[in-house]
């Protein structure tokens, strides 16, 4: 099931072109300070620049990916796409923006790398990903065309028009930003133009169900009219919803698409015809004003798994965009963390209630593990010496080829940065690495 992304509305950080070590120094002396003005706008062209020529080279290289027939090939254009997507990403966070607003499009080009070394590891086995993920790649060329048309008009922009230096004004409030044209198109790509291929995540191993043959434990041939009943008791309806539709919709597994109206209000929901499970459902309300915090919406949502029999859960990570809050939950296995067993709930700030629920990974992978925790404890020379660590636990995590690893997690800070580390129970390798970054909107995850 494809993922919806919003992203918050788009300002400036002011501090961070003040920090960003190009030597602008507030002093008395005009001509000191239209040279320092003239370095910084010439970098941050320069980067833009940069960022655009990257995008241009990840789109021709996806394009020859698309036809590509031979594996050594396919080696060399997917190492030329893992180069151009970090270096994309270096280029937008040398931009004068925060990170915390740039978190879509920088998800895009560490997604894009991490998804082309999922391929590359293939291809190095032989396997020609033209032939087996031509939908994903197509997917991934679409985002990346977008984004390059937006990032022309930018360009153009830029040279006959922009000057980066008015956002050093401290006079200039976030609100004229808004309404610059510069950032108008930025949001445009964030908003509109990425159509993120479904197998890629948007959290730790959020979505890992996807490449993923999903087997159901029922066959109960459920019908239109009792998956409609099904998703009325769900919501607990009462007399005002009104059912509207029950349509077929055959994605991962066969479900009926249940469609009932409350007001003004319509609820979609998705019941498996094999076992009558609610799998997921949204609604089309919009949030006014935020009357509860995220606190509030972690508590609402834990509420609402444990009174449809989810127990267990445990709260990972919280997004606020619009005053809504979406929540991810993993299953706590006795003090084990299974990533793979992971739902996302949707919560509306303005009255605390559950308007969304995704839960098809869980649905997937949810079952009773002997895990065999290991005798030792992760040994210490392993956490990098400059690393401060926070918290330790064992966790479950998927892996690319869609099993699952027993890890050490890790979590630590460095610097000022958090990070997540996993190590292989088995091997002490490490698998993963996420980045999380915090801010008032959320926790978001890289």
């Amino acid at each position: 099931m494809k993922n919806s992304h919003k992203i918050i509305l788009f300002t400036l950080g002011l501090s961070i072109a003040l920090n960003i070590g190009l030597g602008f120094n507030a002093i008395d002396h005009r001509s000191d300070m239209k040279y320092s003005t003239s370095r910084i706008t010439n970098a941050y062209e320069q980067s833009l620049s940069s960022l655009t020529q990257r995008c241009t080279e990840i789109e021709n290289s996806l394009s020859k990916l698309s036809v590509c027939s031979e594996s050594t090939q396919a080696v060399r254009i997917l190492t030329d796409i893992i180069d151009d997507a970090s270096s994309a990403a270096a280029a937008l966070n040398a931009l004068p923006i925060s990170s915390e607003y740039t978190v879509v499009l920088n998800k895009y080009f560490n997604q894009l790398e991490d998804y082309s070394k999922f391929m590359l590891y293939g291809a190095a086995e032989g396997n020609i990903p033209a032939q087996q993920l031509n939908d994903s790649i197509k997917a991934l060329r679409t985002s990346v065309n977008g984004m390059n048309s937006a990032l022309s008009t930018i360009c153009g922009d830029t040279q006959e028009q922009h000057d980066w230096s008015v956002y050093l004004n401290q006079e200039v409030s976030e609100l004229d930003m808004l309404s610059d044209n510069f950032f108008n198109i930025i949001e445009g790509i964030q908003t509109e133009s990425i159509d993120y291929p479904t197998l890629i995540y948007d959290g730790p191993f959020a979505d890992a169900v996807i490449n993923k043959q999903i087997t159901e434990n029922g066959n109960k041939s459920i019908t239109s009219q009792q998956a409609t009943k099904i998703f009325l008791d769900y919501l607990g309806a009462d007399n005002a919803f009104q059912a509207i539709a029950c349509d077929e919709v055959n994605g991962s597994i066969p479900l009926w698409c249940v469609t009932v109206t409350k007001g003004n209000t319509t609820y979609y929901g998705n019941v498996s015809k094999a076992t009558g499970v609610v799998v997921s459902f949204l609604c089309n309300n919009s949030a006014g004003t935020a009357k509860h915090t995220r606190d509030d919406a972690i508590k609402a949502a834990r509420d609402f798994l444990s009174s449809h029999g989810y127990d267990s859960m445990v709260a990972q990570y919280c997004e606020v965009t619009n005053n809504i809050a979406t929540v991810n939950f993993v299953y706590n296995d006795n003090g084990v963390f299974c990533y793979p067993d992971m739902v996302k709930l949707r919560v509306n700030l303005e009255n605390c209630a559950v308007e969304g629920f995704e839960g098809l990974q869980y649905y997937a992978n949810h079952k009773e593990r002997d895990i065999k925790k290991p005798i030792a404890d992760l040994p210490q020379e392993l956490i990098p010496t400059s690393c401060v660590e926070r918290n330790r636990r064992l966790a479950i995590i998927p892996t690319d080829s869609g099993d699952e690893e027993l890890c050490y997690e890790v979590k630590c800070s460095m610097g000022g940065e958090t990070f997540m580390l996993y190590f292989n129970v088995l091997t002490l390798k490490e698998s993963k690495i996420f980045k999380i970054i915090y801010s008032e909107n959320g926790d978001f995850v890289v």
